[in-house]
């Protein structure tokens, strides 16, 4: 697999899911169950405590409570805020049961005008719909729902109950991180098995069926060969110790 022994590519693929699947229940997920459990929290207050504490947010980027600003409103309350000379006006709805739509904006935005002010901004611990947002930023106000609200307070609620959200959050993602890894662990094996099976098998070696033919002689080899095969040859000199036998006719005359 990419080169890499199926081995090597099962530790990397391993490693990798790890990462992902640690970020994903550690980071992302967490950060999800942290902001249910907060949403949960505000809902469980008090709408005073709650609403002091979107004003310390908003307060960081600069708006301030006009003095005796506070009104009711449709099932809220309505604070006129001062940012310089902009005068903006927040709505705020206590409860998770709020769905923020069309006519919401719409009402809050005949509010803005009546109050003489430039902009709104209008909270809730609910949701707010698509075409409610829309409709919000062509009247130029700015929606926050209680997913996006939990962020901004975060900072600002008692230290006791930020510790307890996330332990809440830490003890619902125990298990998921603990899937993960397995799951981790088994993808794996899985790629080392299937990287193993799809490695090549080395071929088979050739049986030898019979003697293989002797290779011809070299000439140096045949040339020697020839030199220890050929008799030796006679001398043509005679031989000094071996005498010519005597003629018949002398031995007759003596």
């Amino acid at each position: 697999m990419f080169g890499m022994s199926p081995l090597v590519a099962a530790i990397v693929v391993t490693v990798a899911a790890l990462l992902v699947s640690g970020w994903w229940f550690g980071v992302h997920r967490r950060r999800k169950a942290e902001t249910a459990a907060g949403i949960s929290a505000l809902a469980g207050m008090k709408w005073r405590e709650c609403a002091g504490l979107v004003l310390q947010a908003l307060g960081e980027k600069g708006y301030a409570e006009a003095p005796a600003s506070r009104q009711p409103g449709d099932g809220g309350t309505e604070f006129l805020l001062m940012k310089g000379d902009e005068r903006c006006l927040l709505g705020y709805k206590h409860g998770t049961a709020y769905r923020l739509g069309e006519a919401n904006v719409r009402d809050f935005a005949n509010a803005v005008q009546l109050q003489g002010a430039t902009s709104g901004i209008l909270v809730t611990l609910g949701s707010a719909e698509g075409f409610a947002r829309d409709l919000a930023r062509r009247y130029g106000m700015e929606l926050i729902d209680g997913s996006s609200l939990w962020p901004q307070v975060e900072p600002f609620a008692p230290a006791a109950l930020i510790e307890d959200i996330r332990n809440q959050a830490a003890q619902k993602n125990v298990r998921g991180q603990r899937m993960g890894q397995v799951a981790s662990v088994v993808l794996g094996l899985l790629v080392f098995a299937i990287g193993t099976a799809m490695q090549p098998s080395d071929p088979p070696t050739p049986a030898v069926t019979g003697t293989p033919p002797a290779s011809a002689p070299s000439a140096d080899a045949s040339a020697s060969a020839g030199a220890v095969a050929a008799p030796p040859r006679k001398s043509l000199r005679p031989n000094s110790r071996t005498r010519p036998r005597a003629s018949p006719m002398r031995r007759s005359k003596n």
